[in-house]
């Protein structure tokens, strides 16, 4: 029964082989579609390459935010004090620092992705 069904496959997969496509495919077709691909991958490596800078500097701001803390202020009152008193340049700095990122990351690449070609 499995035989003679794989067989009937077999035939019918012969004659679709046999004969011309209904549609024509252009002839920069493969190019086209690995651009895209190419492009895809691109994409998906910068945003993981930006996260992976993102969560790099949060681990180096979480460590210098814990010597900090040990080091000079040695209360939770002062140190929420001292975030209060200081938030704004906190924020402005983080901004500062994702807007680098983010330009690094994704702005210049795409900018200059076509530089390589004209070269």
């Amino acid at each position: 029964m499995e035989k003679d069904f794989n067989a009937e496959l077999d035939d019918l997969i012969d004659e679709a082989l046999r004969q011309p496509p209904d549609i024509a495919l252009p002839r920069d077709f493969t190019d086209r579609m690995v651009a895209v691909v190419i492009q895809q991958q691109t994409w998906k490596e910068s945003l993981t390459d930006f996260l992976y800078k993102c969560l790099i500097a949060i681990g180096a701001l979480t460590v210098f935010g814990v010597v900090f803390y040990f080091v000079t202020i040695k209360s939770t009152d002062l140190l929420i004090a001292y975030l209060r008193q200081n938030w704004k340049f906190i924020v402005t700095m983080i901004i500062i620092g994702l807007f680098v990122l983010f330009t690094d990351q994704f702005i210049l690449k795409y900018l200059f992705r076509n530089s390589k070609s004209i070269a």
